[in-house]
């Protein structure tokens, strides 16, 4: 059960949820299941709303979405199939493993991308969310101090 303290702090930030059909799309075209904490909070927030990462668009099938990025690392680099991209720079990039009853967010430097996609121990100290629930945590508190400087300006 997602913390209702959590919930009620999304819904002050005013962002537009993945709308149903939406993630429906989502997941069939990766052939992914989401644990209910993401598919509940997906219904308050989407993600690309936060300004704390570049998190690619959930709702389009283009270059940089989620969707045709995940898509295209699959084809192109042996990304496994419980995996989703949330976003890739040059010096990192976020990976959302999806185990169906929970989701581990991975934001890792670039050179252990193919570490991950081979199953090996990373080396350059990933950052690792053990839930989806602690990722959009994290996600709120850095847009609502974001908030607070940008109000203090």
């Amino acid at each position: 059960m997602i913390d209702q303290n959590i919930i009620d702090r999304a819904k002050k930030l005013n962002f537009l949820p993945i709308p149903g059909s939406e993630l429906d799309n989502l997941k069939r075209k990766l052939s992914l299941s989401f644990s209910l904490e993401f598919l509940e909070l997906s219904k308050i927030a989407s993600l690309e709303y936060f300004s704390t990462f570049p998190i690619n668009n959930l709702n389009q099938e283009t270059n940089h979405s989620v969707i045709g990025e995940t898509l295209q690392m699959r084809a192109n680099a042996n990304l496994p199939k419980d995996t989703l991209v949330l976003f890739e720079e040059y010096e990192s990039l976020m990976l959302m493993k999806c185990f169906g009853d929970h989701e581990e967010i991975y934001w890792m430097a670039a050179e252990d991308y193919y570490r991950y996609c081979d199953n090996e121990p990373l080396e350059y100290n990933p950052t690792i969310f053990p839930t989806f629930t602690d990722f959009f945590s994290y996600l709120l508190d850095e847009e609502e101090k974001r908030r607070v400087e940008e109000k203090a300006k």
